[in-house]
C-alpha cells in the first residue's frame, strides 16, 4: 500500500525475518554527490513518518563514484551519508544500474529483459504484434443484431465449448458453413473467451500469399517465422487461425504453405480453417493431400427458421412473401441486414432485389449523392476487389483509387486500413462478393461479343468462381424450375459446373454454340 506523494520511501514498509523495510527509488540528472542532500532528507523523512523503520533500499539511476583517494572505494558523499542513515537507525541498500544487469542476465529473466529493457525488438513486441493484427481482422465482426435500442444475439455457446474441447485434444478444425452463417463471428467469441488462456494468431488466408515465409510475421517489425515459433514455444496449448481457407488455393506457391502448415503442426499448433461449404470438398482433399494432417469439421448450420419466427413475432415484423427470401435469413449475415433495413425493405419483393438495395445502403450510401460520392464509392470498391484479383494480395493500395470513397468505406467499415502494409483490406468476404458479382454483372451488360466478354473478365480464380456463381444465379431466378431442371441436362450447365476446368477464351468459344443448341433443344 501507498500514499499520494509518500514520505520517504515510496510504499509503506514490509516487514520480513523481524526486520522493516521500505525502498526509494530516484532518478538524478545531476550526479549522486550533487543529490547528497536530498538522499539525506528522503532518509530522515522515511524514519520520522516510520520510526520502526530498520531497512532501505535506495535505488538510483547512476552508479555511485569511486573515492579519489588512495586505498580508499566508498567516495566521501557516500561515507557521509550511510552515517546519516546509521545514526537514524536504518541499514541503507543501494542499488545501481549493475544490480539490475547482474539481475537480467540470467537466464530466466531473459523476458523481462527483452520486454522492459531492451531498445530492440523482442519477443514482448512480437506476441504485442500478433495480437494487435488479430484485433484488427476481428474488430469489424459482429456477434450481435442492433436493432433501435435492442440487441439480439443468437446463442451459439455450444458450438465455441465444441472448438475448446477439440483443442485440448490437440485436434487440427475445419469450421465450415455458408458464406455470412457466422463462422467468424463465433470464432471471435470463442477468441475473446480463449485469449487469456492461450495463445492465439488470426490470418487471413490471402495473407499468406507471400514471397517468403518470414513476410508473414514482417508486422511492425521484421520477425520471423522462427521468431514467431520459438516465442510461444513454451506454451502447451497454442491455435493458428486461417480464415477463408478456400482461397488458399488461389496462392501459386504451396512449398511456402506446407512448410507453414507442418512447421506449426510440429511444434504442437491447433491449426483452425475456416471455409465455406462449397469449398469444404476441394479444401479436405488439400489438406490430407499436401499436409497429411488429420481434422475435425464442425459444421455451423443456418439459424432456425423457428427461431427466426420468433424473434419476427415478439418483435412485430414481418417475414418477406417469398419463400426462398425467407431461407436466406436464416443466413446471420442476411438477418442483421434485413432487421437493420427493414423499414426501407420490399416485403413482397425477391431476394435478389433484397441484395440491390443492400449494395445501394452499404456499398454506395445512396443517401449522400453529392459530387457523385455514391458512385464513387462503389467503383472504388471495385477497383479494389479488381486488384485483389490481379494481384492476389489481402492488402491493396494505388494511388487512383479516390481519397474521399476510401474514406467514406473505412468509416462504414466495409473496408480497412493497416498501417503496417499500408494497404486497404475488405472487412467481409460477402461485401467481396456482391462486387465481384457487380463486376461479371457489368461486364456482360457492356460487352460487345462473347470473346470481350471473357477477355475483359479476365481468368483469376475469384472471377472465374464469380461468373460460375452469378450464370448459376441467373439461371436459377430467371426460369421456372422445370426449365431449370431440363437445362441441367444439357452441355451449357455442364459448362458452368465446370467452369475451373475449362480456360476462359475455351468457354468463349463454345457458348454461341451451346447457346444455339440449348434453344433448340428446349
Amino acid at each position: 500500500f501507498r500514499y499520494k506523494n509518500q514520505a520517504g520511501i515510496e510504499t509503506n514498509p514490509i516487514e520480513h525475518d523481524g526486520k522493516l523495510i521500505g525502498f526509494q527509488a530516484k532518478y538524478y540528472t545531476n550526479s549522486i554527490s550533487e543529490s547528497k542532500d536530498d538522499i539525506i532528507d528522503s532518509i530522515r523523512k522515511a524514519k520520522s513518518k516510520n520510526p520502526k523503520l530498520t531497512d532501505v533500499f535506495f535505488y538510483v539511476n547512476q552508479e555511485l563514484s569511486e573515492s579519489s583517494k588512495k586505498n580508499e572505494k566508498a567516495p566521501k558523499y557516500q561515507k557521509e551519508i550511510e552515517k546519516v542513515s546509521s545514526g537514524e537507525g536504518i541499514k541503507l541498500h543501494w542499488r545501481v544500474p549493475s544490480h539490475f544487469e547482474l539481475q537480467l542476465a540470467l537466464p530466466e529473466n531473459q523476458y523481462i529483459n527483452e520486454l522492459f529493457f531492451s531498445i530492440d525488438s523482442s519477443v514482448g513486441d512480437l506476441i504485442d504484434e500478433i495480437y494487435k493484427h488479430n484485433k484488427k481482422i476481428l474488430s469489424a465482426i459482429r456477434t450481435e443484431i442492433l436493432f433501435h435500442d435492442k440487441v439480439f444475439k443468437i446463442d451459439r455457446s455450444v458450438l465455441c465449448e465444441s472448438i475448446v474441447d477439440q483443442i485440448k485434444l490437440n485436434k487440427n478444425i475445419i469450421i465450415s458453413g455458408e458464406g455470412g452463417c457466422g463462422k467468424t463471428a463465433i470464432f471471435k467469441e470463442f477468441y475473446e473467451q480463449n485469449i487469456r488462456n492461450f495463445p492465439i494468431a488470426v490470418f487471413k488466408a490471402n495473407e499468406l500469399n507471400v514471397k517468403h515465409i518470414n513476410d508473414i510475421f514482417h508486422l511492425e517489425n521484421h520477425f520471423t517465422f522462427s521468431d514467431f515459433l520459438n516465442a510461444f514455444d513454451s506454451e502447451i496449448v497454442k491455435v493458428f487461425v486461417i480464415d477463408s481457407a478456400e482461397k488458399l488455393a488461389e496462392i501459386s506457391n504451396n512449398e511456402i504453405l506446407f512448410n507453414l502448415i507442418s512447421s506449426l503442426s510440429e511444434r504442437g499448433w491447433c491449426i483452425i480453417f475456416t471455409t465455406r461449404y462449397s469449398y469444404i470438398n476441394d479444401l479436405t482433399f488439400h489438406i490430407k493431400e499436401n499436409y497429411k494432417i488429420s481434422y475435425k469439421v464442425i459444421d455451423i448450420p443456418l439459424v432456425d427458421r423457428v427461431i427466426i419466427e420468433n424473434i419476427f413475432a415478439e418483435n412485430e415484423f414481418l417475414l418477406p412473401d417469398n419463400s426462398k427470401f425467407v431461407e436466406r435469413l436464416r443466413n446471420l449475415f442476411y438477418l442483421n441486414e434485413y432487421i437493420e433495413q427493414y423499414s426501407s425493405i420490399d416485403k413482397q419483393g425477391s431476394f435478389s432485389g433484397f441484395i440491390k438495395l443492400l449494395w445501394k445502403k452499404r456499398i454506395q450510401n445512396n443517401v449522400i449523392t453529392k459530387d457523385n460520392l455514391h458512385r464513387l464509392r462503389e467503383s472504388c470498391l471495385i477497383d479494389i476487389v479488381k486488384m485483389r484479383c490481379n494481384t492476389g494480395r489481402f492488402y491493396v493500395n494505388d494511388k487512383s483509387l479516390s481519397d474521399l470513397a476510401l474514406f467514406n468505406l473505412t468509416h462504414d467499415e466495409i473496408i480497412s486500413f493497416d498501417d503496417v502494409h499500408n494497404g486497404y483490406f475488405i472487412t467481409h468476404d460477402i461485401y467481396e462478393e456482391w462486387a465481384l458479382d457487380m463486376i461479371v454483372s457489368q461486364s456482360f451488360a457492356n460487352h460487345q461479343s462473347i470473346s470481350d466478354f471473357f477477355s475483359e473478365l479476365g481468368d483469376s480464380l475469384p472471377i472465374r468462381r464469380a461468373f460460375r456463381l452469378w450464370l448459376s444465379e441467373r439461371l436459377y431466378e430467371s426460369k421456372e424450375d422445370i426449365w431449370h431442371k431440363k437445362y441441367k441436362e444439357h452441355n451449357l450447365y455442364n459448362v458452368v459446373v465446370k467452369s475451373f476446368e475449362y480456360d476462359f477464351k475455351e468457354i468463349a468459344e463454345m457458348m454461341p454454340k451451346l447457346l444455339e443448341q440449348n434453344e433448340k433443344k428446349l
